[in-house]
């Protein structure tokens, strides 16, 4: 399992022990800065980390700051993360919001260069998602949390109900942020 831990992103990383370990999780929602420094990665000093769960009908969706300049794919990237310093001198790591398909990262391209649809997205996501292209499923409450340059947002995804074994954990995090997983609240047609 160590080596397949490895192969992990930092986010998969902390959604694998999320799932299956509760005591983690648990420290996690309630102080994310503690629960990611066991995993070996510090948040900056000035900044705070607050960690959500996708749920049952209830899904969240992060607005980055957006970068300055021109929205490179390079800079969107770097700002749908936070970079985490290394815990004892480690390497630093890359850790996202959330995880992302392409939808939402049209989303949030648009609120960043369209100030009426980021006023939209935050009011009424119901109403912007349509305008955008898409539906969400029925049943699904949508909330969109803003990041600010001190405080950051991490989505755990849903997590797959059932017990489940290494392989099928493997499966369900190498999913997490995939276009067209099961957690995906966007109704697709």
């Amino acid at each position: 399992m160590k080596q397949k831990e490895a192969q992990r992103s930092a986010f998969e990383m902390v959604v694998a022990r999320a799932w299956g370990d509760l005591s983690f999780k648990a420290k996690l929602l309630a102080d994310p800065t503690s629960a990611l420094a066991t995993l070996g990665a510090a948040v900056p000093a000035e900044m705070t980390v607050k960690v959500v769960e996708n749920v049952e009908n209830l899904d969240y969706l992060v607005l980055p700051v957006q970068p300055a300049g021109e929205l490179s794919d390079e800079k969107v990237a770097e700002a749908t993360g936070i970079r985490l310093q290394g815990v004892a001198g480690g390497n630093p790591v890359f850790m996202p919001f959330c995880s992302w398909c392409p939808f939402c990262l049209g989303l949030v391209r648009k609120a960043w260069s369209d100030p009426d649809f980021k006023a939209k997205l935050l009011a009424d996501p119901y109403a912007a998602i349509e305008a955008a292209g898409a539906d969400v499923r029925e049943g699904e409450t949508i909330r969109v949390l803003e990041n600010t340059d001190k405080l950051i947002h991490l989505v755990l995804p849903l997590q797959p109900t059932g017990e489940l074994s290494d392989e099928a954990l493997d499966a369900a995090v190498g999913a997490v942020g995939n276009e067209g997983t099961a957690a995906c609240w966007i109704a697709r047609t």
